[in-house]
């Protein structure tokens, strides 16, 4: 019997953040405080505007918090790729893979969409793999050919000609974990946070696609301009916008909750979790705006329409409103000059 195919799921995070938070809960328990980047992005791929909270890379991010080292091996050979992870499933490890959910038959676009998914896998027997799949919450056996052809499927998606690069698999080390010291942690989260979105760059803005275009209010102010000129009139689909708006919402709400788990140590951070709290909640009231327009029975309603934009705008502005609020907040009651950037200590 294989042990370990326990589901981790929460709302709060997409498949990649799922597998991650996972893999680390597993080896280190409860590791929340890793969701602590609340930032504004904007960035262009392409003719797109991408707006988003993160501003530091994942891996740069797991070892600037508590020392995880994130490897990822790339092979061109799918049999090397295999006698590898065993390698390291048999040393303790358990996996982060990435694939095309076209042929995952667990998930709920089996034979019906192309998207680049994430999963977790457990143990591999013979022909047979053990995953836990914590996204659409399945936790079992998949024949080692359909992970080997979505792994594949997923190549053939991105018509990339470097395939290693889509014959990989992650593991994390977490052998040098060391808790983060609290006060410095938490002051180091709130100053990130609040000078990416003044629009100041305390470290190098990670981009993962494309050019960096806006960071801070002027992002939020870019993506809503955005919305009010080309994706109205050029009538494009919504996925991605309410993906955006709900990553922000869901960010806010990793934010507010890092804060009141630390109010032991200031009683003002429970004052600003209650404001990040309020920027949460009407954010996820203009993604479910944008959700219920995607999602129209009617192919034809499916896009942002000039009648639909106000009630929209006046939630989004209603949200950088409460932002700018709360880094003149942060400014007037908490004192960040406390905080040692020069130097990071951590606390075992």
């Amino acid at each position: 019997m294989v042990e370990n195919l326990d589901i981790f799921y929460r709302k709060d995070l997409n498949c990649f953040g799922l597998t991650v938070n996972a893999i680390l809960t597993r080896a280190l328990g409860s590791v929340d405080f890793l969701w602590n980047q609340a930032g504004m992005v904007s960035y262009n791929n392409k003719d797109t505007v991408v707006f988003s909270h993160l501003y530091r890379e994942i891996s740069n991010h797991l070892n600037k918090c508590g020392k995880i080292l994130t490897y990822n091996f790339k092979f061109s050979d799918q049999q090397e790729l295999v006698k590898h992870m065993e390698e390291k499933l048999n040393c303790g490890h358990t996996l982060m893979v990435n694939a095309d959910v076209y042929e995952l038959p667990f998930s709920l676009c089996y034979q019906d969409k192309h998207i680049n998914h994430y999963f977790e896998i457990i143990k591999i027997h013979g022909d047979k793999v053990y995953i836990c799949d914590h996204y659409y919450k399945y936790a079992g056996e998949v024949s080692l050919h359909i992970i080997l052809q979505a792994m594949a499927s997923l190549a053939a998606l991105h018509e990339s000609s470097n395939q290693d690069q889509w014959f990989n698999f992650t593991y994390f080390d977490v052998s040098r974990f060391e808790v983060p010291h609290r006060k410095q942690f938490i002051l180091e989260t709130i100053y990130n946070n609040t000078l990416i979105n003044r629009g100041e760059k305390p470290f190098p803005v990670w981009v993962p696609i494309g050019e960096e275009k806006r960071i801070g209010v002027e992002a939020f102010y870019e993506f809503i301009h955005y919305l009010k000129t080309i994706v109205i009139e050029e009538e494009r689909e919504l996925n991605q916008i309410y993906w955006n708006i709900r990553r922000f919402y869901d960010s806010r709400t990793h934010y507010s909750n890092i804060l009141r788990s630390y109010s032991d140590i200031c009683p003002d951070y429970a004052q600003l979790a209650e404001k990040y709290r309020s920027i949460s909640q009407t954010s996820q009231i203009a993604a479910n705006k944008v959700l219920k327009i995607a999602e129209n029975k009617d192919p034809k309603m499916r896009t942002l329409r000039k009648s639909d934009y106000p009630g929209l705008e006046n939630l989004l502005h209603k949200v950088i409103r409460s932002e700018e609020e709360a880094i003149r907040w942060i400014e007037n009651h908490i004192d960040l000059s406390s905080y040692n950037h020069d130097h990071y200590n951590h606390k075992p």
